[in-house]
């Protein structure tokens, strides 16, 4: 190994290093912001059911934290299922890109496998274990 490669090796190694490090970091102080938000958003329920409580009652406070409750869970399942329906569509995206490359990679070595039929037998073995692989997997999370 030359010298050139071992130096970037190592610029490299430095870089993924440091990179490590400010996840580290950034997930430790996004979990404790999380935490505080979810300690605040407690005492603010409980805050609010309290108020609730005291002004009308009993009843009336507990029916409101429960619809607040079940208005909060429809908005994110109302999230979610627009997050799946980005995630599918980008997985569609992607499938296309994928049969595009492999499509232009036949292209790209048919000249050379009208030599050789064992390749060309192989390379047809391959891109159907690629796509094949990715067909399977597609229907799994969908729910």
């Amino acid at each position: 190994m030359g010298i050139i490669p071992r130096i970037f090796a190592a610029l490299l190694r430095e870089e993924i290093g440091a990179v490590r490090g400010r996840f580290a970091a950034e997930a430790a102080f996004g979990a404790i912001i999380a935490l505080c938000v979810v300690l605040a958003l407690g005492f603010g329920i409980a805050l609010g059911v309290t108020a609730l409580a005291q002004s009308y009652g009993v009843l009336v406070a507990l029916g409101t934290a429960a619809l607040s409750a079940l208005l909060l869970a429809l908005i994110v399942w109302g999230l979610m299922v627009r997050a799946r329906r980005r995630a599918r569509r980008a997985r569609m995206l992607r499938r296309a890109n994928q049969v595009r490359a492999l499509r232009l990679a036949l292209i790209e070595t048919a000249p050379i496998l009208r030599n050789a039929p064992l390749l060309a037998f192989g390379a047809a073995l391959f891109a159907g274990l690629a796509m094949g692989g990715e067909t399977e997997s597609e229907g799994e999370d969908e729910g």
